[in-house]
């Protein structure tokens, strides 16, 4: 695609991949699913900046990477944690790091890609804007992937960096106007927690929801303001999430909290929405939206909190291990999304996961607290979970 024009039909302008002559289509909807070309949303100046500057580079390193190999083989309480050896090898890992967090993810050919997304507050683009320069980088930072790189450079396949990755978008969806947008060609947060491939999931589910009624010849711009709010708002709790937190990317005792509220809140709310098919269903939509902002604003202040807990409370940690099966209040949130629930369970579900998600709020606070000494609350005062902070003006009431 080259152009669009937005009119009734849409006028889409396209040529042959490679060059060749072109030719104008003519179109009852448009999607613009363009990545960061942004066709559409150039067009309609609907890209908007958001102040999370990230950069990454990243790679592919054939015959794959097993961690365990950096492991003392006799070492029980290491190997003891899965159920056999060599099983790491086959999932997601991430290194974390003040400024940065590195990702590790082995590919279904046999190779593995192994990736840095770094804060230029902390970590240049200079450090790591080619292959050699990012392996140097990675020497540094974490020595250890560092030297079975550099051991490996014939093994690398290919190299790629992007600067400044993340942006939103003013609007993604209009029923008026007849036009969606999706995937990348829509917001993009930060490759922590894979939200590209959620958002990707949501707007594709919700264009779809609107493309196939508007072409069954119903009024869809009521839904399309509803969609446009809700991937909006979704988008913008979720930058909260990213946006000044690489500051404490290397404090496990605030990663590990952060970490599991994060999760309480996607698994118990995005997710049990998704996987239960509801995420077009105006009606439900509607009546959960209540709970969904209960947990959209205790997320938002939670964030915040975690900066302020990072700048009074910083240790180191040798040996720990968090596993997210000994913590029911968040694992069951997981299994929930294939409950199968009726719509009934899943308003009852939303209303117990906001609950959940306040109460979890006052622990978190509760547990940094112990930082303030005099300054912190007592045992027996009431916390206004919506309102937490470590401001040492004063606790929240």
């Amino acid at each position: 695609m080259l152009d669009v024009e937005i009119g009734d039909p849409h006028r889409v302008t396209i040529a042959p991949r490679g060059g060749g002559e072109e030719s104008t289509v003519q179109a009852r909807w448009i999607v613009d699913a363009s990545g960061r070309s942004w066709i559409l949303k150039r067009k309609l100046g609907l890209l908007e900046d958001n102040g999370h500057v990230v950069n990454s580079s990243w790679f592919r390193l054939a015959g794959g990477l097993n961690i365990e190999d950096w492991a003392d083989p006799d070492d029980e309480e290491f190997f003891g944690r899965m159920s056999e050896r060599g099983l790491r090898q086959f999932s997601t890992n991430h290194l974390c790091g003040k400024g940065y967090w590195m990702w590790m993810i082995p590919l279904s050919s046999g190779a593995i890609s192994i990736g840095i997304v770094a804060d230029p507050r902390f970590h240049s683009m200079d450090e790591m804007n080619t292959l050699d320069k990012s392996i140097e980088w990675i020497r540094e930072h974490e020595p250890q992937l560092g030297e079975a790189v550099d051991a490996r450079r014939d093994q690398v396949e290919d190299f790629l960096k992007v600067e400044d990755f993340s942006y939103g978008a003013k609007q993604a969806f209009s029923g008026r106007d007849r036009w969606c947008l999706v995937g990348e060609a829509g917001a993009f947060l930060d490759p922590f927690y894979s939200p590209g491939s959620d958002f990707i999931a949501l707007s594709n589910t919700l264009a779809t929801d609107l493309v196939t009624r508007g072409l069954d010849g119903e009024d869809v711009v009521e839904r399309a303001e509803a969609h446009d709010d809700f991937y909006l708002n979704a988008y913008r709790v979720h930058l909260t999430q990213y946006e000044g937190q690489y500051v404490f990317w290397d404090n496990p005792t605030v990663m590990n909290v952060k970490i599991s509220g994060n999760n309480i809140y996607y698994w118990g709310c995005l997710g049990l929405l998704f996987f239960h098919r509801k995420l077009t269903d105006l009606e439900l939509m509607a009546a959960v939206r209540p709970d969904m902002e209960r947990m959209w604003a205790i997320i938002t202040r939670l964030e915040p909190m975690y900066r302020e807990w990072n700048e009074l409370e910083q240790r180191e940690w040798r040996r720990a291990m968090v596993p997210s099966a000994a913590f029911p209040a968040m694992f069951d949130r997981h299994r929930d999304m294939i409950a199968g629930f009726d719509d009934d369970a899943i308003k009852a579900r939303m209303r117990v996961n906001a609950d959940l998600l306040e109460a979890y709020a006052v622990l978190a606070f509760n547990r940094a607290a112990r930082n303030l000494g005099d300054a912190a609350p007592g045992e027996d005062e009431k916390i206004n979970p919506y309102a937490v902070s470590l401001d040492r003006r004063g606790p929240p009431v």
